[in-house]
């Protein structure tokens, strides 16, 4: 496993996210800690430790500005719950890397599954994305950031990371939706909750994009 030193902006990443986890209340996925023992066993041959500090640096690059009041605040903070939740999965696949095998990079089967499925879920979610919305735009740079991090940047890896995050963030978005239309509760804060849940699937949608562009690319 190659030493990774961190370099200024890789360290500066991780104290932004610290910052903005602070800013929010520290947000956190129920399926945070499932994923970061998911993951490991889903890219064998790859050092954790890499994929973290990708996956750490691709979700603070695309993680928006809060915005605490106005019509898209509730967008903006599901937004910005899962770009941050994807930041901690990177961090804590920093601090605790699982074994590399001796065999070449490989993906397991669960998570190759999962980059059809993407497809699927932007046709899905495309009528509820917040307007304005542009995908494309917004993960047209993720190769670059990847390559410029540093030099034996597992980017690959990171892709592959950032997709099955996304999906499973994704999933928790929906379950948070589908519990609107069960439950009782007055209007604004079904609203809220609404537009919280589309933001939450949007930056997921996202982050899945930047995760398949880098598999595309590498």
């Amino acid at each position: 496993m190659t030493e990774i030193v961190p370099t200024e902006r890789m360290s500066s990443a991780r104290r932004i996210l610290d910052m903005e986890c602070a800013l929010d209340g520290d947000p956190t996925s129920a399926y945070q800690a499932s994923i970061v023992s998911w993951l490991p066993g889903q890219l064998p041959g790859h050092d954790m430790r890499n994929v973290g500090w990708g996956l750490l640096v691709l979700a603070v690059d695309a993680t928006p500005r809060p915005q605490r009041s106005g019509p898209n605040s509730a967008v903006n903070s599901g937004m910005r719950s899962v770009m941050l939740n994807a930041g901690k999965v990177g961090s804590a696949l920093i601090d605790s890397p699982g074994p590399v095998a001796e065999s070449p990079p490989d993906v397991g089967w669960d998570l190759a599954d999962l980059r059809p499925a993407m497809a699927e879920v932007v046709r899905e979610v495309t009528a509820v994305l917040p307007p304005d919305a542009d995908i494309a735009q917004a993960t047209g740079e993720a190769p670059a950031i990847l390559r410029d991090l540093f030099p034996d940047a597992d980017v690959a890896g990171t892709g592959w990371a950032a997709l099955g995050t996304a999906m499973v963030l994704a999933k928790e978005a929906k379950e948070v939706q589908s519990k609107i239309t069960r439950g009782h509760m007055r209007r604004r804060t079904r609203e809220h909750r609404e537009q919280w849940g589309n933001g939450a699937i949007f930056a997921a949608i996202i982050l899945g994009r930047l995760g398949d562009l880098l598999i595309s690319e590498s």
